[in-house]
């Protein structure tokens, strides 16, 4: 993410990249390790936009992947959700679902 806030890619587009990889997620595993990337990264990017300090503007940005564990997440998926399809409704089996959502 530092190399191409270097190279000149607005943070826009990251933010963008983030808030998508966080809604697949979401899809990918429902309950609250989804939701809670999904709401991580709205909590920083309202940050991002709230200061007018370049630097806290930054850190914002540069947290917003890890914090929320969006690349962490993506192989906790459990095996009936490894072949989602975004463009179909399939009737999910709920006692696949963790006990904790």
């Amino acid at each position: 993410m530092v190399r191409m806030l270097n190279a000149g890619v607005d943070p826009s587009c990251l933010w963008d990249g983030l808030f998508l990889t966080a809604g697949e997620l979401l899809m990918r595993q429902p309950g609250i390790v989804g939701l809670h990337s999904v709401t991580t990264i709205n909590a920083l990017h309202f940050a991002f936009t709230a200061t007018g300090n370049e630097e806290t503007r930054q850190l914002m940005l540069l947290q917003a992947a890890p914090s929320c564990n969006v690349p962490a997440c993506h192989g906790a998926r459990g095996p009936a959700l490894r072949n989602l399809q975004v463009d179909t409704l399939e009737r999910l089996d709920p006692t696949l679902q963790d006990a904790g959502d």
